[in-house]
């Protein structure tokens, strides 16, 4: 099966006074001048090119130069306004005279083999497998590699030399003592080519004697200075240079070290983060990992001081789990007479002279219904609700409202006693001994029996019509000054 048209989906042109470096044969980028005093002569030609192409459904790749790009941005935007198409991509490269020539046909010699959008993107990627640069003996007017003070003030020197890289990346280096291999950043893989554009007049011979040697080139050729030579390097005593791979995988390496993604509106393989077509934002595609060439150049890890454990969100961390093991542990620990919270020293009597017990945030709980059971009996010195007899000291100790309330010695249940039970004061002269434990289950069908100051203290009284219960020591309380409560 034949087809007509060429397997070309792209067409490579070059907008700038950049000639062609003859390398690739008569396959060569497209050249445009864009010569003229206004837009509509400088962009004739290109218009004409580019209606050509686009009707035949092929897309136009437009490199330019980036430090001369006035007049090939207003171009380029003609022709896409003119023509109402987004096949014409705008694509600026950042490289010297020299090497964007060698590129712009290397890239036109690939077109008919690989999709518009990877041609794109071999424009980012191919100035970093080549050695592009200059030799000079100036820097003071170089505007567009960063250069220091000292440097600056070098170039006022006589017999100073600089070696200027713009490819793989951007450094300039004095030469010191006749030997340049310092300042070499990146070396092609071998078989090396070089092609050399002196500028008119200047004297080659300390360039071919230190430098070329150095490169260990298989083959060197001398071009024509480019017209555009003298505005880049701000010079006209240099002699450009550029080295690259004249093996036969030299072309492949950049297309398989592209790690493009496909463009959600025109469906081009790109990498950059908006498309040079059509101009949708994409996602940015994950970039291959940095290939260091000396160790010097890996950077260092960036967290070369972990968090200290005694500082910063560390020791936050820690405290808090302290904090809530230093919690749970008070809350499950057993009240007992050593283990339990101590209450206070002194306390303030309460309505109806009864000290607070251990546990006065708990008086406000509800109280407990009572279980049905059957009730023990009641010996003559034990209260009803009680299971222990009140103890009688051999010495009268101070008042009850001085005295700090003593914990219960019961240690059969960590469960704090119900206020609702708390038993009367104990007559004066003798020590209470703590909150008494709640009393043994009631029979069913039989009201719990309390002491009226026990409905005191729990906060409620009982009903008019409920029959009066007093306590047995309600008498003795009596006797040393303490009223009972009236009867309801």
């Amino acid at each position: 099966m034949t087809n007509d048209h060429t397997r070309s989906m792209s067409v490579v042109a070059l907008l700038a006074n950049i000639p062609t470096t003859g390398h690739l044969g008569e396959t060569q980028a497209q050249r445009f001048t864009l010569d003229g005093e206004d837009l509509d002569t400088q962009s004739t030609h290109f218009l004409d090119y580019a209606r050509h192409y686009v009707g035949y459904g092929r897309k136009v790749v437009a490199l330019y130069p980036k430090w001369q790009s006035g007049r090939a941005e207003r171009a380029i935007r003609f022709a896409r306004g003119a023509l109402r198409t987004d096949h014409i991509a705008s694509v600026d490269v950042d490289i010297s005279p020299l090497a964007l020539s060698l590129m712009a046909d290397q890239l036109a010699y690939m077109a008919p083999y690989l999709p518009s959008g990877l041609i794109v993107a071999l424009a980012d990627e191919m100035p970093q497998h080549v050695l592009a640069g200059a030799w000079l003996t100036s820097v003071s007017n170089l505007a567009n590699i960063p250069t220091s003070v000292r440097q600056h003030a070098g170039s006022y020197s006589p017999r100073v030399k600089f070696l200027a890289f713009n490819a793989p990346v951007k450094r300039v280096g004095r030469v010191r003592k006749d030997d340049p291999r310092p300042n070499i950043p990146f070396r092609p893989t071998p078989p090396a080519q070089v092609l050399v554009a002196p500028s008119e007049g200047y004297d080659t011979t300390t360039f071919d004697n230190q430098f070329l040697p150095v490169l260990n080139s298989a083959s060197t050729r001398t071009l024509a200075q480019q017209p555009l030579g003298t505005d880049y390097w701000g010079t006209r005593k240099y002699v450009e240079f550029v080295a690259f791979s004249a093996h036969q995988s030299a072309l492949t390496e950049p297309v398989h070290a592209i790690r493009p993604t496909t463009c959600a509106w025109c469906g081009e393989p790109v990498v950059r983060l908006r498309c040079p077509f059509c101009g949708t934002l994409n996602q940015p595609p994950a970039g291959r990992p940095p290939i260091y060439s000396k160790a010097a150049e890996v950077p260092a890890p960036v967290n070369t001081h972990p968090q200290s454990r005694n500082r910063g969100p560390a020791k936050a961390a820690l405290d808090r789990f302290a904090q809530q093991r230093g919690t749970q542990g008070q809350s499950g620990a057993p009240h007992g007479p050593e283990s339990g919270p101590q209450g206070p020293a002194h306390h303030e009597p309460t309505r109806g002279g009864t000290p607070p017990g251990p546990y006065p945030d708990q008086q406000r709980s509800p109280p407990t219904p009572p279980v049905s059971g059957p009730a023990p009996p009641t010996g003559p010195n034990q209260t009803p609700g009680t299971e222990h007899p009140t103890r009688q000291d051999s010495h009268h100790g101070p008042p009850p409202e001085h005295q700090a309330p003593r914990q219960s010695m019961d240690t059969r249940s960590p469960t704090p006693p119900n206020p609702n039970h708390l038993r009367s004061p104990a007559p004066m002269g003798t020590t209470p001994t703590g909150p008494a434990v709640t009393g043994p289950p009631q029979r069913s069908g039989t009201a719990p029996e309390h002491s009226s100051n026990d409905s005191i203290v729990a906060g409620h009284s009982e009903p008019h019509d409920a029959p009066e219960h007093r306590s047995p020591n309600s008498a003795e309380a009596g006797a040393h000054g303490v009223s009972p409560p009236p009867a309801q």
